[in-house]
């Protein structure tokens, strides 16, 4: 994705890469206390869990993309927080290959953090059921039998009626889960799409693949659009997204 570098700001360092804030961030805050609402009532408490758990996923997502680039070699890699969540950069170009581990390394630890947030809300379910619940109108016996039994009820209880804990926990696997997914649909420049032209670009080149890669990110962000959106604001922010990483797509590829 292409990023104005002159109007971010270095904020301090994630280990041994650089973090940069760029002044498009604020929507993205904006974005999330809207979305914790779900078009509810305004609850600050919930709007505060979930800004904290959609910016540690967000970091931790394009860290395991920037600890992959190190890996291998890559230098200058910079992490950057924008108002579409975050870019992990480097100034040298990589082999194809290498790019698809780096590229696949961010989804990966977001599948990870969500495994551990619903493995969380299992042992917490199973060990201290009251933790879970936190006074409310579900019982001990109901969290320890979903604990045991139904671990998406489980996540839905802890998400709308448990304590803090619980919907940390619920809002950790739900988050990294919807971050892990929608990165690695087809659209480039998301890390799905990215991957399907390094695939590409070692079987049939890379200017085929360019033109293939552009076509198949088209379709899917219709088929994206289509699926996931609904009435409301949801669609506006939706829309701009897909608009934006399409005509990235299309700076880029065309």
């Amino acid at each position: 994705m292409f990023i104005d570098q002159r109007n971010s700001i270095y904020v301090g360092n994630l280990g041994p890469i650089p973090l940069f804030l760029h002044w498009s961030f604020i929507f993205l805050l904006f974005t999330a206390f809207r979305w914790s609402s779900g078009g509810g009532q305004f609850d600050m408490v919930q709007a505060m869990l979930f800004a904290v758990v959609l910016l540690s996923a967000i970091l931790l997502h394009e860290m395991g993309h920037g600890m992959a680039a190190r890996a291998y070699g890559a230098v200058g890699v910079k992490i950057t927080l924008w108002a579409f969540g975050g870019l992990c950069s480097s100034t040298r170009d990589r082999l194809p290959g290498r790019e698809i581990v780096i590229l696949a390394a961010g989804p990966v630890v977001s599948f990870l953090l969500a495994w551990f947030g619903v493995l969380g809300l299992q042992i917490i379910g199973r060990m201290s059921p009251e933790t879970l619940v936190g006074g409310q109108r579900f019982g001990a016996d109901l969290i320890q039998h979903l604990a045991a039994t139904d671990w998406r009820m489980l996540v839905d209880v802890a998400l709308y009626e448990g304590s803090i804990v619980a919907r940390l926990l619920a809002l950790m696997f739900t988050v990294n889960l919807l971050l892990g997914i929608f990165n690695i649909f087809p659209i480039y420049p998301l890390d799905g799409g990215q991957i399907v032209h390094n695939g590409l670009s070692m079987a049939i080149g890379e200017r085929r693949a360019n033109k293939a890669t552009l076509v198949i990110a088209f379709i899917a962000a219709i088929a994206c659009f289509a699926y996931f959106s609904r009435p409301g604001d949801l669609n506006i922010h939706l829309a701009l997204l897909l608009s934006f990483l399409l005509f990235n797509a299309y700076s880029y590829l065309r």
